[in-house]
């Protein structure tokens, strides 16, 4: 038990460490955007320090222990997505950086779905009661209708702020016009990607629930953090 914890010290202290290093990484780069007058990188930079510390402030908010494994996926998954994605640019110096990051957004959602679910659909004894079709169709249902939300923030933003979140406009063309049929493309490429990463998920959480291997196997490794550091949610049996 001793080695355990000490293991679970070590990993939570270097997350703690990265996490503060890239905030600190992501202010230092948003003062640079300032002084070159690039307000949209500095707005980037700014929304990329605080998505860093999110995670302490959901647990206080919702006075829960969020487990390492969860803020190490938050951590790899805003230093993808804000510091490099757009910081560094790597959604346009890399074509498939959009596709990567879409699929595993889907997968993240999947799993923070399952966890909803398992949760709000546990018995009286705070034991499992959802089976495995009900999980499945469920987490797919889920992360299918926010990334339909999410399409219709792109294009509301597109719209109402002049962004090019949808890549209506080739980034290589200055003064390239909108294209919507260009934008519509884009829209069923990210639903395609969304579908793809719902459907690895829900694939494995309803197969490792059929076969009583939730919480045993790798794939349930968070979920086994989550119960430990959460145990008034639900419990296994």
């Amino acid at each position: 038990m001793r080695s355990i914890g000490k293991i679970w010290l070590s990993a939570s202290g270097l997350e703690l460490v990265l996490r503060w290093v890239f905030t600190l990484l992501s202010v230092w780069a948003g003062i640079a955007f300032h002084r070159s007058g690039d307000v949209v990188s500095l707005a980037s930079a700014a929304l990329s320090a605080l998505l860093f510390q999110i995670p302490p402030v959901i647990g206080k908010l919702l006075r829960l222990q969020v487990p390492v494994s969860f803020r190490y996926i938050w951590f790899v998954f805003i230093l993808a997505a804000m510091y490099l994605g757009e910081i560094h640019s790597f959604f346009y110096r890399y074509l498939w950086w959009d596709d990567m990051l879409h699929t595993c957004t889907a997968m993240l959602v999947a799993y923070l779905a399952m966890l909803v679910i398992l949760i709000s659909t546990r018995d009286k004894t705070g034991g499992i009661a959802v089976r495995p079709m009900f999980l499945f169709i469920s987490v797919l249902a889920f992360t299918m209708a926010f990334g339909a939300v999410w399409e219709l923030f792109e294009f509301s933003s597109d719209q109402l702020l002049g962004v090019n979140m949808l890549k209506g406009r080739d980034s290589t063309l200055p003064d390239s016009v909108y294209d919507y049929g260009r934008a519509l493309i884009n829209t069923m490429q990210d639903l395609s990607l969304d579908l793809l990463g719902a459907l690895v998920v829900a694939l494995l959480a309803s197969l490792n629930l059929k076969r009583g291997r939730l919480f045993t196997s790798a794939f349930g490794l968070p979920l086994r953090q989550f119960q430990h550091s959460n145990p008034r949610f639900f419990r296994t049996r």
